[in-house]
């Protein structure tokens, strides 16, 4: 994980505490992948694709939920926290979980 995923996350933890959550997880994962098929020892179709996204666990007022994103922006993540977290609360408390 480079620095500015690093930050990123910080970021969004601190965003999710100042917006209510008791305790919050968040995870970047970013994902490389690549598909070589051969014809006649030889490659014939290369394809790449990078995916990335973020999960976030979420503490608030007793109850747990986990919510997961691809949209990395700023500006996407901090409308995302606060609807996740606004959500978080119409669910059942769970005494027995915990971060």
């Amino acid at each position: 994980m480079n620095q500015e995923m690093k930050n990123l996350c910080k970021w969004i933890i601190s965003t999710a505490e100042k917006n209510g959550a008791k305790e919050c997880k968040a995870t970047i994962h970013k994902t490389r992948n690549v598909n070589i098929r051969y014809r006649e020892q030889k490659p014939e179709i290369i394809r790449e694709s990078t995916t990335q996204g973020l999960s976030l666990e979420i503490y608030v007022d007793g109850k747990y939920s986990t919510r997961n994103t691809p949209d990395l922006r700023k500006k996407s993540l901090v409308n995302f926290i606060s609807k996740a977290i606004e959500n978080t609360k119409y669910l059942e408390e769970d005494p027995y979980r915990y971060l």
